[in-house]
């Protein structure tokens, strides 16, 4: 009877202690929450992006000025650099793109499939994959995933994670997120058998301006 007893008070003992460690928040859980927090306070933005592009012996060098609206209005301007003066509009109802080219193409306004290579880049990366909000929902669907937590100094932190063939961007396997100390990213990285396909730094970020319906009208 007292061995059955201590034998109990044992088992209870190492379940509580299971369970309290099992409770406890890891690095991950609180790096991933604090992302999903931060983004989901955004009712809109608009951010610069300097961008640079891989598809074989090809470089596209660009730097964009990301607009966002809640449900998933998307706009993007080449300011500089390949393709300046090209306008993306992406309307989440239709799930089409909409705009036009630089140059002296910029006066022939198209609507393309979201997916057309008129509407991506040279790698194939869409309109609505450049928002934090997308980037959130990829991480979602990844959490649970094995992922490699770089501290990075200042409350910065990259998370790095494989890319299955469902949700790889660009025909990349790879997928490097930085995240500043205010859980919003700024700085991406995509590669396709470790070799880097893109990467992308975020600047000037303005956050809940309330921003005008026209901006992603054309």
């Amino acid at each position: 009877m007292k061995k059955a007893l201590i034998a109990s008070l044992i088992f209870i003992s190492v379940t509580v202690a299971l369970n309290a460690s099992g409770n406890k928040p890891t690095l991950k859980d609180s790096v991933i929450n604090r992302f999903f927090s931060a983004v989901d306070s955004i009712r809109d933005y608009t951010v610069l992006n300097d961008v640079k592009t891989y598809a074989g012996k090809k470089v596209q060098k660009r730097e964009l000025k990301i607009f966002y609206k809640d449900k998933g209005h998307v706009r993007i301007d080449v300011i500089s650099g390949d393709e300046k003066g090209g306008v993306a509009i992406y309307d989440p109802k239709t799930d089409k793109v909409r705009g036009h080219r630089g140059g002296f193409l910029k006066g022939v306004k198209l609507t393309l499939s979201k997916y057309s290579k008129l509407a991506t880049d040279i790698r194939g990366i869409r309109t609505d994959q450049a928002t934090f909000q997308f980037f959130k929902e990829q991480l979602n669907k990844l959490k649970d995933k094995p992922m490699t937590l770089d501290t990075l100094g200042n409350g910065k932190i990259s998370i790095r994670v494989a890319l299955p063939e469902s949700l790889s961007v660009g025909k990349a396997d790879g997928w490097k997120l930085y995240i500043g100390k205010n859980g919003l990213p700024y700085r991406i990285e995509y590669f396709h058998r470790d070799s880097l396909v893109q990467e992308s730094v975020f600047k000037d970020l303005k956050i809940n301006m309330g921003m005008e319906d026209s901006i992603f009208k054309m």
